[in-house]
């Protein structure tokens, strides 16, 4: 029994780690995100932009500061008393201090608008960036078919080659064909075997660009999902108008919507530049104690007699006067501290009169860089209309030559297989024959070429278009 249950956990550990093993273009692209540098730092952006928005938000309620001292004075004012002391003296005071602005010409309100606007702008970066990466996972993933289909179209040629030439030496051995015949076919199978090598390596560069653009070790081995693309179901590129085609993308491209907000954010940055010139109001108060080594109280009295001589009849005589006298002694840092508690609070008040050109500047600097954003987002927007254009031209082109590939890939099919029924029949040499399948062979690699170009090229205006990059 436990055998069986340890035969059954390895199998299901196995079928797990097959199941791993496998990548859809999906898959692929969502690994390319997760490890991408670039995505991390747009993401970071993002992260800033919301540290701004709490720092602008927070900028509505007062500050709390909180200050402490600790000095020694000699001949100097007792704090505690305002009285001038000649002896050396220790204090200690603590504060607290808050002011709340209540007006700066809208300030607070504009930058949290702004932090609000950044935090989008980061994630349509983002968004960008990750449509980037994802055309070039995409077109590193349809290499990697590209080249394996190479490769299989190889090995046929080169098997072919090999049960021609078995074919041909039983012909010989038989004495129904010239022993000369054989040497053409086996300088065919070695240049057959050459570029079956070279297909081999060609997919080993196919693979590891598909590794690098998802930024995973070289030798991580994976077998990709082979979809079954019918490219009959492919929209005709024929009939997609270039201005509608704009219209749609220009409205889902995050690089336009990040260029547009862009726009925004200079002309808000000029509203700022501008209420700088306005006054602002705030309201401030503050509380705080002191203590004194000198801090004295008092903790009683005493009646004293104080003599003071008079004169009586040109005799001097000393005359007491009773008194009350305080009694004190040093006063307790504790009580000094509740004692000499004092608070204030006001408004203040700033007008802007005359700073230097300071203010000025920055509103003019915030004008230039508006215009900039507005010339820029219009280039932008030129930029992916020929985007567009060049993209619907590529696919019509990569269409044509695929349509023709095909015919070719017929022609030289059928010619193949008149001559080979021809040399089986002893009518043909083996050089007409290796003419027809080198056309052949060509006419499938480019084929091949062309059928992958023209899905690269649609899947690009399919991603334009908003819709998502999958096969």
């Amino acid at each position: 029994m436990k055998s069986i249950l340890f035969t059954a956990f390895l199998t299901v550990c196995c079928l797990m780690q097959l199941q791993a093993q496998v990548r859809n273009l999906e898959s692929c692209i969502q690994t390319a995100w997760e490890n991408n540098i670039q995505v991390r730092q747009t993401q970071l952006n993002g992260s800033l932009a919301e540290v701004d928005l709490i720092q602008a938000r927070n900028q509505r309620f007062p500050n709390l500061s909180a200050g402490s001292s600790l000095s020694l004075s000699g001949r100097s004012v007792d704090p505690t008393n305002n009285q001038f002391a000649a002896n050396s003296f220790f204090t200690n005071n603590y504060s607290l201090n808050s002011n709340v602005l209540l007006y700066n010409g809208g300030i607070v309100r504009k930058n949290i608008k702004r932090a609000l606007m950044s935090g989008d702008a980061a994630r349509l970066q983002q968004d960008d960036v990750k449509q980037v990466i994802a055309l070039q996972v995409a077109n590193a993933y349809l290499n990697v078919l590209f080249a394996q289909e190479n490769l299989n179209v190889e090995e046929t040629r080169t098997n072919i080659t090999r049960r021609q030439i078995d074919q041909l030496e039983r012909l010989i051995a038989g004495g129904l064909r010239p022993k000369n015949d054989i040497y053409e076919l086996k300088a065919t199978l070695a240049a057959n075997e050459q570029s079956l090598v070279t297909a081999k390596g060609n997919l080993e560069l196919a693979r590891l660009s598909l590794n690098q653009s998802m930024r995973i070790p070289s030798d991580e081995t994976f077998e990709l999902v082979i979809p079954e693309i019918v490219l009959a179901a492919l929209e005709d590129p024929f009939q997609m108008s270039s201005e509608e085609v704009y219209r749609v993308a220009a409205a889902l491209q995050p690089s336009l919507k990040n260029s547009a907000l862009q726009v925004d954010l200079a002309g808000l940055d000029e509203e700022i530049a501008k209420a700088s010139m306005l006054p602002s109001l705030g309201l401030g108060g503050s509380v705080g104690t002191n203590y004194s080594s000198l801090g004295k109280e008092v903790v009683g009295e005493e009646e004293v007699v104080v003599t003071q001589p008079i004169i009586i009849n040109d005799v001097e005589t000393d005359v007491g006067f009773k008194q009350t006298v305080p009694q004190v002694e040093d006063k307790a840092y504790g009580s000094q501290m509740i004692d000499n508690v004092t608070y204030g609070y006001g408004l203040s008040l700033t007008v802007p009169i005359y700073t230097n050109y300071r203010n000025k500047a920055s509103i003019r600097r915030a004008q230039i860089a508006k215009e900039n954003a507005i010339l820029t987002d219009k280039n932008n927007r030129d930029l992916f209309r020929q985007q567009i254009e060049q993209a619907i031209v590529d696919a019509r082109n990569s269409k044509v030559q695929y349509d023709a590939a095909q015919a070719s890939v017929e022609a030289s099919k059928q010619s193949l297989e008149n001559l080979q029924l021809s040399f089986d029949q002893g009518n043909v040499n083996s050089f007409q024959l290796n003419i027809a399948a080198d056309q052949y062979n060509n006419a499938q690699l480019q084929s091949l070429l062309a059928k992958y170009d023209y899905i690269f090229k649609m899947k690009i205006i399919d991603l334009y278009m908003g819709k998502k990059l999958q096969f």
